[in-house]
């Protein structure tokens, strides 16, 4: 019965949200009037980015007075991503602004995150309130979508790991330190942000555009890789380096990829991730292939006779 009347409450805050009438956007760089809201809510920013946007934007934030020490992952759960657009982004900002005044909060999560682009709802420069336990500590991520049920792929992904390496960057924090909502012990939210979110891949994900690794093979860069860390392997993408050293892949299922060369066939262990296949750089020496790591410089040999 508790998770009938959870989905009733939020079913609930998704009808208030859409019937809340339309208001005009906010000029760039102001903050939105909180005119409607109660309390000591604190208003927002109520703008949108393209990741390129987002990083200028997040570069020339003053965060002398307070500063994050980690990123906590929500995920909206509703509205789902697939309705996200059936309103403009701008009248949502503005009505989970009046929601959250509504319960008296001071602010709420610093971002939303959609297929189309990122949105900062409240300020980056100061804490806002999303996770009772990391609220002082954090900035406070919502991906828009249910993602028990939704694919976390697309813009979406695309977006959520543009924004958490900006975020990273900016104020030195170490990826590794994300946070998801459920590891908070406070929250009842046991969840958040959904099975299809999972944190090894993000961090992995992020890290990798902060710290790209290059894959030579036969002295070449191969582009398109998505060369990656998954704990001390080196992960890359099966049909990418499969092509550059002229490689078949045969079968891709089961949590293996069947690759030939020449009259040899292996198959080795892959993961899939949204919609590549990845193996360890090192499982490619079964094929006879020599494999290099230099972990300095972030560069990855491979050659082949």
């Amino acid at each position: 019965m508790g998770r009938y009347r959870y989905i009733g409450a939020l079913i609930c805050v998704l009808l208030l949200a859409l019937a809340l009438p339309s208001l005009s956007a906010p000029h760039r760089g102001s903050t939105m009037s909180t005119k409607y809201a109660r309390g000591r809510f604190g208003g927002i920013v109520g703008e949108r980015f393209t990741p390129p946007e987002f990083a200028r934007y997040v570069d020339g934030l003053n965060l002398s007075k307070w500063q994050p020490d980690f990123v906590v992952l929500h995920n909206t759960w509703l509205p789902h991503l697939s309705a996200w657009g059936t309103v403009t982004g701008e009248t949502r900002m503005r009505n989970l602004a009046r929601y959250y005044a509504s319960k008296g909060w001071r602010a709420g999560p610093h971002l939303f995150i959609a297929d189309d682009f990122i949105w900062i709802f409240s300020p980056l420069t100061a804490p806002g309130t999303h996770s009772p336990s990391f609220n002082s500590q954090s900035w406070g991520v919502e991906v828009v979508g249910d993602y028990d049920v939704e694919s976390f792929s697309g813009g979406v992904r695309s977006n959520t790991i543009a924004a958490l390496a900006t975020l990273h960057n900016r104020a030195g924090i170490d990826p590794a330190s994300l946070k998801l909502h459920r590891d908070d012990p406070g929250t009842s939210h046991h969840g958040c942000p959904g099975r299809g979110i999972v944190r090894a891949e993000v961090i992995a994900e992020v890290m990798a555009l902060l710290h790209p690794i290059t894959v030579m093979v036969h002295g070449r860069a191969v582009p398109h890789t998505g060369a990656h860390m998954d704990g001390d392997r080196v992960m890359v993408a099966l049909r990418a380096v499969a092509t550059a050293l002229g490689w078949a892949v045969y079968r891709v299922g089961d949590g293996k990829a069947t690759l030939g060369r020449g009259m040899a066939e292996r198959a080795l262990p892959v993961t899939i991730q949204g919609s590549s296949g990845y193996v360890r750089a090192a499982d490619l020496r079964q094929l006879g292939a020599t494999v290099d790591w230099d972990g300095h410089k972030r560069q990855l040999s491979i050659s082949a006779p």
